[in-house]
């Protein structure tokens, strides 16, 4: 499989961020809005083409630039939809995971930790990413009337409403929750007595790691399954230790390895198929073929359904190499996929 070396994907997704949110770049990004906040993929792909044909990128990295693209637009679009929920329209200084995706902590942390002078986003940004030392920074600092602000702006009736997502909703609960909190004394020690299940629908910020952990068993097993059926399950899946997480993998490899077929992950899924093979169904193996080989290789939309920087069709084939001789018998008895059967029939 032809796949980008890490270190130059990581470079690559630098540079296609610099052009995304460059100012000439933005002001044309902006008329292709959609109602969900997402731009308009087309449109927007003819334009990053214009402006990187007119850089001094070498040819060999331009293609390489539009094939990854479709994911960074989508993530930093979510990005910005979520902050924008929050109140915080500024574009923050992004920091990236070492795969290459938004690390939404590390970013949170950066800008509430800056000399930025709004002392209000900063203070938000803190409670809802469970900054505890930032929050007490934060507002310790600040001054009787600033404290005053913060109060009437964050639990005013206007920030208690948004009529698509209910954001808002939540996040005022919290936020009310963590000002009752240093109203008390700010205790470290009884930070989490005001924190239960309930904020595990706040899916915009990553949750509180322990309190996911302390879960029992079988409550954790429901709530990771079920956050995987959305696109926050990476981000609950990533707060569990490495037993818990190898317990989730035992109980439920298809939820994981489905995952793992999702940029920019991708590139590491037969290295976690390998660990899952003693604990797959027949039948979870015959719906990761017919992801890869319906949904990701042939996709219903171009661009929307899979990423063309990635090699899918050398990954089918190598994930049925490395498959037991039972996963290959099944498949082949319930008439799997007929547009690669042949070809199978031959590795």
């Amino acid at each position: 499989m032809n796949a980008i070396p890490p270190l130059e994907r990581l470079a690559l997704i630098r540079v296609a961020m610099s052009i995304y949110n460059a100012s000439a770049f933005s002001k044309f990004r902006d008329t292709f809005l959609e109602v969900t906040g997402l731009t308009q993929i087309f449109p927007m792909r003819r334009l990053f083409r214009e402006r990187i044909s007119d850089s001094a990128i070498p040819n060999i990295l331009r293609e390489k630039l539009l094939d990854i693209f479709l994911p960074i637009s989508r993530e930093i679009d979510s990005w910005r939809k979520d902050m924008s929920d929050f109140g915080i329209h500024k574009q923050l200084d992004i920091c990236l995971t070492s795969y290459g995706t938004i690390d939404r902590v590390e970013t949170a942390k950066k800008f509430v930790r800056s000399d930025d002078p709004n002392l209000l986003q900063r203070f938000t940004l803190a409670c809802l990413f469970w900054m505890t030392e930032d929050v007490l920074n934060i507002w310790n600092k600040a001054s009787v009337y600033e404290r005053i602000h913060i109060e009437m702006t964050l639990l005013s009736e206007k920030t208690k409403k948004d009529e698509y997502y209910r954001v808002h909703d939540v996040a005022t609960n919290c936020l009310k929750k963590w000002l009752d909190w240093l109203h008390e004394g700010g205790d470290p020690y009884a930070l989490h007595i005001f924190v239960n299940e309930s904020f595990f629908n706040f899916p915009q910020v990553p949750p509180e790691a322990n309190l996911v952990r302390a879960l029992p068993p079988k409550k954790l097993r429901e709530l990771i399954r079920s956050k995987f059926r959305t696109s926050y399950g990476r981000a609950y899946f990533s707060c569990l230790d490495y037993n818990q997480k190898m317990r989730f993998l035992q109980q439920e490899p298809f939820s994981v390895l489905e995952d793992y077929l999702r940029w920019p992950l991708q590139f590491y899924f037969l290295e976690m198929a390998s660990q899952a093979w003693e604990y797959m169904a027949e039948a979870d193996f015959t719906r990761l073929l017919r992801i890869i080989s319906e949904e990701k290789t042939s996709p219903r939309i171009p661009y929307v359904d899979c990423e063309s920087d990635f090699d899918y069709q050398g990954l089918l084939m190598e994930f049925w190499k490395q498959s037991p001789q039972r996963f290959k018998m099944f498949a082949e008895e319930s008439h799997f996929c007929p547009r690669y059967g042949i070809i199978f029939r031959f590795i």
